[in-house]
Parts: C-alpha cells; sequence; structure tokens
C-alpha cells in the first residue's frame, strides 16, 4: 500500500512545459533589445534609453535608469553588484550597486568602441562587447573590472558583428559578417583573449549576419544566422565547443519575413529560435530535427538568455518567460504567475464518454487546451486560438481513449492551468 501511495504521488507531479508573457512587461511599448539574469528571480532588460530590473522573475519591473538620447542594445552583470550596459553608438555605463546608479564612463575613460549590439562577461572583472551590427566594428573588453580597456579594431575581419560570448577570460567568439563578401556569415574564434582572431565558420551567402551566439556547456554551443535572401530561418551548431559548425534549417519558413535574432537551447535536445522581425517562435525536442511553431503572439524577439535547464527568458514586444516546472495537480497548485484565468473543473467527472470543460477569462488571450495522459504522455490539442474576454465551454469526447486519469492542461499567455479528470467506462 505505501509503494501505491508514493507511486501516485510521483505521478501528481507531471512537467508542463510553458512560455508566459512576463505581467510586469504587459504595458510596455517598443522592444526590450537585450537582457541578462543572475538567477531565476533577478535581471536587467533594456530598450531604447530605458534599464529596468526584474527581482521576482518578470512580475514586475522597476524603471532603474531613464532618460537622454541612448539607445540601449545590450547589457551585463559580473555578479549582483557590477553591471554593464552598452549603446549602439558606443556609450557605456557601469554600475557597482545593482543598478541602483548607473554612471557613463566611455566619455571620462576615452573608450572609442564604435557600439555595443552584445555583451558577454567572465568571472567578477572581464567584460567583452562587439559591435556593431551597421558598422564599423570594434571589440571592446576589460580584465580588471573597468579599471582600463582595450578597443580592437575589427575591420580587418568584419563589416558587420553582433554576436559575442566568451567561456573564459582566454576562449572567445565573435559573430557577424565577413569583410569578404563572398563569405557572407562567420564566426571568429580567439584563444588568447582578443589579442587574436581565426574563422571557424563562413556560409559563403553575402548579406548575412550571425546574430547570437551562446554556448550551454564546453562542446555544444549554437548561433542564429540573419539572412536577407528569400532562405529558411537558419542556425548554426558545434558540438566540438566551437571548432567547427554546421548550418541548420526550419523548413516551411522564409527569412525575407521572418529572419532568425535571437535562440536559446536548455539542453542539446530542446531549444527555440525566434524572429527579431515577426512574429512567434519556433521549438525543437530532438535537436533540430523538427520545429513546430508554438505561439504567433511573441513578437520581434530580440534576445534570448537561459537562466538554468529549467528557465529561459526572452526580450522582444514583451519581456516572455519559458518555464519547465513542476504542476502539483492534486492541490491544484498552478505554475506559471497566477492571474485571474480560471479553468473550472469538467462537468461530469467521472465521465463516458464526453465531458465539458468551462474557463473563464479575464482578458482578450491566446489559449490551448491540452490532454495529458497520468504520466505526463501528450495525448490531443483540443482547442488553439486567440480567445475573447469572458466564459468558454468546450466538449471533450474521450470515446477513442480508455477508462483511467487524465490531465487537462489550459495555456494562456499569462501561464497555464490545470484540472485531473476521471474516464469511467
Amino acid at each position: 500500500m505505501k509503494t501505491l501511495i508514493l507511486f501516485f504521488i510521483l505521478l501528481s507531479n507531471i512537467s508542463f512545459a510553458e512560455w508566459i508573457i512576463c505581467p510586469g512587461s504587459q504595458s510596455f511599448t517598443g522592444r526590450y533589445e537585450d537582457l541578462y539574469f543572475i538567477n531565476e528571480n533577478t535581471g536587467w532588460i533594456v530598450s531604447y534609453s530605458t534599464i529596468k530590473r526584474t527581482t521576482n522573475g518578470g512580475a514586475s519591473l522597476e524603471t532603474q535608469f531613464s532618460g537622454g538620447n541612448f539607445s540601449f542594445r545590450s547589457v551585463a552583470f559580473n555578479n549582483a553588484n557590477t553591471g554593464w550596459a552598452g549603446t549602439i553608438n558606443g556609450e557605456l555605463f557601469k554600475t557597482t550597486n545593482g543598478g541602483l546608479n548607473w554612471i557613463r564612463i566611455d566619455d571620462v575613460m576615452n573608450i572609442k568602441s564604435t557600439g555595443y549590439c552584445e555583451m558577454w562577461v567572465v568571472g567578477d572583472s572581464c567584460m567583452y562587447g562587439s559591435g556593431r551590427y551597421s558598422g564599423p566594428t570594434s571589440f571592446t573588453y576589460t580584465t580588471n573590472a573597468g579599471e582600463s580597456f582595450n578597443v580592437v579594431d575589427m575591420g580587418a575581419f568584419t563589416s558587420y558583428q553582433i554576436g559575442v560570448f566568451f567561456k573564459n577570460r582566454s576562449l572567445g567568439f565573435i559573430g557577424g559578417t565577413s569583410t569578404i563578401p563572398s563569405e557572407g556569415a562567420v564566426v571568429l574564434r580567439t584563444t588568447n583573449g582578443g589579442i587574436s582572431f581565426q574563422k571557424r565558420y563562413r556560409s559563403y551567402q553575402s548579406m548575412e549576419h550571425i546574430w547570437q551566439l551562446l554556448f550551454n556547456d564546453e562542446n555544444f554551443g549554437y548561433g542564429t544566422v540573419q539572412s536577407f535572401y528569400n532562405t529558411p530561418m537558419s542556425y548554426i551548431i558545434t558540438t566540438d565547443g566551437g571548432n567547427t559548425w554546421e548550418r541548420k534549417i526550419i523548413p516551411g519558413t522564409n527569412s525575407t519575413n521572418q529572419y532568425a535574432e535571437s535562440i536559446s537551447f536548455i539542453n542539446p535536445q530542446t531549444g527555440w529560435i525566434a524572429s527579431g522581425n515577426g512574429s512567434g517562435m519556433y521549438q525543437t525536442t530532438n535537436g533540430g530535427t523538427t520545429f513546430q511553431f508554438i505561439n504567433q503572439n511573441y513578437l520581434q524577439i530580440h534576445s534570448m538568455f537561459t537562466v538554468k535547464d529549467s528557465i529561459v527568458y526572452a526580450g522582444g514586444a514583451s519581456l516572455y518567460k519559458y518555464t519547465r516546472g513542476t504542476t502539483n495537480i492534486e492541490n491544484g497548485y498552478e505554475t506559471g504567475i497566477p492571474l485571474n484565468h480560471s479553468l473550472n473543473q469538467n462537468y461530469p467527472n467521472p465521465f463516458n464518454p464526453s465531458t465539458k470543460i468551462n474557463f473563464s477569462l479575464f482578458r482578450n488571450t491566446s489559449v490551448s487546451i491540452k490532454i495529458y495522459s497520468i504520466t505526463g504522455e501528450f495525448i490531443k490539442e483540443l482547442y488553439k486560438g486567440f480567445t475573447t474576454i469572458g466564459n468558454h465551454t468546450i466538449e471533450w469526447n474521450a470515446s477513442e481513449l480508455p477508462s483511467g486519469a487524465y490531465y487537462i492542461n489550459m495555456l494562456t499567455n499569462e501561464g497555464h492551468f490545470t484540472k485531473k479528470a476521471i474516464l469511467m467506462k
């Protein structure tokens, strides 16, 4: 009997992986350009002339800096206190108290960067900046927490430059467009902290950029390819630490209206790629063999940031959050940030073979209602669509399924909700 009870307790905790729009960003107009999180709850997000912070996983955002004719494009933090924010025109801001005060330092320190499209940090003292996407290009870095800076003219390698990622103080990568037009998009690697670079990838298609570069571990890395030709959305992947790269495409997409800018993987199998100029996000659960379009309401996503193997944030028209959390079905606990949508218990329950599912929305939102087995296996999607505020009812006919317990899961932009249903034939 104890074994049976333990079995049902374990099955009552089913993992439902979902994306939501963070409530703290729902009134935002514009685009979040970059974001950086030091843990699952605390992070910074930049837009045109604003730097914001969240300490509760996106439930709310506080403005730390606003004003001036600055165009922020990148942000990164070495730790909870020391952080950096860069603009497309080369202005550089630093904080030493978690963003309570932001001080511009490029003018007083005479840092002649051409711009900061992306930043990366290593340890408590290293910051690396790359820019810019419209040229001219430079690589700017400090290894002593900003006491001094080095600015490297990258014109010999790149005409446009965006992505940057450093694994440690010596080994790093930069993405952009080669100065040789026929080489197209290019990935550069340094093994000596930026003193010299070597080309490790070329797309050999002109007018293409490598946009975002990220690594999950020592060997597995990836980057987005922004193309201005009539080609599918694509990305590059490495499994040998960046020595070699392979290009992959997403069939059925068209880069003329959906070019890839942001990408994130939580492991070699599960990841997402999103469009910076269009709408929607694509997900793979098999290492890129196939992708599935998951939501048209995720707009203009410019950057993604993986906090750990269960949480990813994305910045675009809103702040988006993925959580592969545990849902305690038996106690009615629902992951995601609780709002005023509701999923009512199906009626009748138990049922055979049909039951009605009622749900209520406090605002217009996208809704998907799916059925899962007791072990969390996906069975079918009953409903999907943009749905207006108010009360709604759908019917589920389970005549093709065997008797047993099933989970009804409702996903909205604001979170997801779950009920347990019993089919008794």
